[in-house]
């Protein structure tokens, strides 16, 4: 198939799907979650009690239910059938479930039936994708790479674990970049990787390569945002992230010991240290706009502009944050 260097108009001769967002997707959102409750209920009693207690939070999970309408809100820059885009949103849902609960056992959060319900829903995705031909495509070779980043992000994360803010080093902070985030959730850039594939676009073709580097974009800021959001429980919780990395290298004391108490004074009048974690989400969104820029309105990029949006509002919420604080103990 030719490479496509252009997007397809939709079928009644329009290009204009930028409206597009996922909670305008109820009805796909329900026929995905309704298959993953047919595997559950395929399990023997204790299985399946398991299985349905660990899936009920992940149906309201922001980032579950992205991943999952994630292919059909490409399927106009990656032109692929509604049942694949279905499919591949059922496998982004497993690969998402399994790294939630990954994520809650390396937190510590997890009980010990995690390792069971993990074990089975990764298993279950791999199964999605040998249904759409993927296993053993030239693609899947990514699946395995992805996979490896990620245990190595993860594997760093945990090294970097602490239990005093004074004992954080350069390197230790360093550690937490923007390539860090990135290889982190790298297995989720596989859906968009395989879709690509199957829409008969070469990895090599301009618009795989801007479409992919779009997604990073997008996803670096949008994990930026979260960071923001969780920096000071994070570091409560013995866990550095992004935006507690970045405060930490500017923070220098004013004499004695480096604690959690005195970061968080810190960061009240560390408006240069926010102005830049804002610049660099910024700046991140706005290269997403321009990659998608040449091929016109599509779901991506409305998903784009509404994060702009939504993190437009976050820093000023954060700075009135700020503002109020200050003016309350007097900085």
């Amino acid at each position: 198939m030719a490479e496509l260097n252009h997007r397809p108009a939709d079928a009644d001769g329009s290009a204009d799907t930028h409206t597009w967002v996922p909670g305008a997707d109820d009805a796909l959102y329900a026929e995905i979650l309704a298959e993953a409750d047919a595997f559950v209920a395929g399990f023997a009693p204790p299985m399946r009690a398991l299985l349905a207690a660990s899936l009920e939070p992940m149906r309201a999970r922001a980032f579950v239910r992205l991943a999952a309408l994630l292919p059909a809100a490409l399927a106009d820059l990656a032109p692929v059938a509604p049942e694949t885009a279905r499919r591949l949103g059922l496998a982004n849902l497993y690969a998402a479930w399994y790294y939630h609960a990954q994520d809650d056992l390396l937190d510590g959060q997890a009980a010990a039936s995690d390792w069971l319900v993990g074990h089975l829903v990764f298993g279950q995705a791999i199964e999605t994708y040998r249904g759409l031909g993927l296993v053993g495509a030239p693609v899947w070779a990514e699946f395995g790479r992805l996979g490896h980043r990620s245990a190595d992000a993860y594997a760093l994360e945990l090294q970097q674990r602490f239990s005093a803010v004074g004992a954080l080093g350069p390197d230790q902070l360093a550690a937490f970049s923007l390539e860090f985030l990135l290889d982190r959730v790298g297995p989720l850039f596989f859906s968009p990787l395989a879709q690509l594939h199957l829409a008969g676009i070469p990895a090599h073709a301009e618009r795989a390569k801007d479409l992919i580097e779009a997604l990073r974009c997008w996803a670096a800021a949008r994990q930026i945002g979260d960071d923001a959001r969780d920096w000071l429980d994070d570091l409560k919780a013995g866990q550095l992230n992004y935006v507690a990395a970045r405060l930490i290298e500017r923070w220098i004391p004013d004499g004695g010991e480096r604690t959690l108490e005195r970061l968080a004074t810190f960061h009240l009048t560390a408006d240069e240290c926010w102005a830049e974690i804002e610049r660099t989400a910024g700046s991140l969104t706005h290269s997403a706009l321009d990659l998608l820029a040449p091929y016109g309105p599509s779901r991506l990029r409305g998903l784009v502009d509404r994060q702009l949006a939504e993190q437009a509002e976050l820093w000023a919420a954060l700075r009135a944050k700020r503002a109020e604080f200050r003016a309350m103990f007097g900085l």
